[in-house]
């Protein structure tokens, strides 16, 4: 097997849902100003023309989209001051913060971090609602890798849903050999000459996957989580049926992920 590396981006996907809230004017023109407006013509655009057809959108434009929610500073504070009681239920959190030689995450301070973001939010740190709510979610919860500790604020979950659509595979160039990381449509149609991925976004490809199971994930073991980087072959028989969704694709759009030349989907 030819042996051969590549560098590559880590690029995002994006898919929304409930869009029509926050989208209300979906007829208004394509404005650079006003990235959430374009969404919405695009939208309307290409739902009219193919009502079946998933419409798609620039990632870029996606996230620009999200960037463009102002804060809601009052009922952020709000918000997170509503956390706090929820917090105090998680019998493990003085275990996190000071967790023993064997834990296989960094160990972290949940009040600290809630109460970090919360002032934060009093000294207008976060230039707008979507920077606020991907630090509540990041350094919160994300951190807590745990599946029964979490919470997903609306502007990371009820108009983008984030995909890739493309995947990796850590694999055994000749069966005994240490596993190396390959994109893996490149493994299914050119096995002989799949590259191997050293990096990603100029960082070594194993470390970058590391830092961001780190950084969040759902899996409390290590090794689990980072296996949740790659493709699985349970999800390619996977289907999921939305009527009315749309897609954005391309670079330019930058939320927590895990690798992949990506596009982005709007749940419209």
């Amino acid at each position: 097997m030819r042996s051969s590396s590549i560098a590559v981006p880590a690029l995002l996907v994006a898919a929304a849902d409930h869009a029509a809230a926050f989208f209300p004017n979906t007829t208004a023109p394509v404005n650079g100003s006003e990235p959430c407006a374009a969404v919405g013509a695009a939208w309307a655009a290409q739902h009219a023309t193919a009502p079946t057809v998933t419409p798609t959108v620039p990632a870029q434009l996606a996230h620009a989209c999200l960037n463009s929610v102002p804060l809601g500073k009052e009922a952020a504070i709000e918000l997170v001051d509503s956390l706090y009681p929820y917090l105090e239920w998680q019998s493990d959190a003085a275990y996190k913060a000071d967790p023993p030689a064997g834990y296989d995450f960094p160990g972290y301070d949940l009040f600290a971090a809630l109460s970090n973001i919360r002032e934060n939010l009093v000294n207008d740190v976060y230039p707008g609602e979507y920077a606020f709510q991907s630090a509540l979610y990041e350094e919160v919860f994300g951190p807590g890798h745990d599946g029964h500790f979490v919470y997903y604020p609306d502007l990371l979950t009820a108009v983008f849903e984030w995909t890739r659509e493309r995947a990796l595979v850590s694999i055994s160039e000749n069966g005994s050999s240490l596993p190396v990381i390959k994109i893996y449509e490149e493994v299914i149609s050119t096995p002989e000459t799949a590259s191997a991925v050293k990096l990603i976004n100029g960082i070594d490809a194993a470390k970058y996957l590391e830092d961001t199971v780190n950084k969040a994930n759902w899996n409390r073991d290590a090794n689990s989580a980072y296996n949740s980087m790659f493709f699985e072959n349970w999800e390619a028989h996977t289907t999921t049926t939305t009527t009315t969704t749309t897609t954005a694709y391309g670079p330019g759009a930058a939320a927590p992920s895990h690798f992949a030349t990506d596009f982005a989907t709007l749940l419209i």
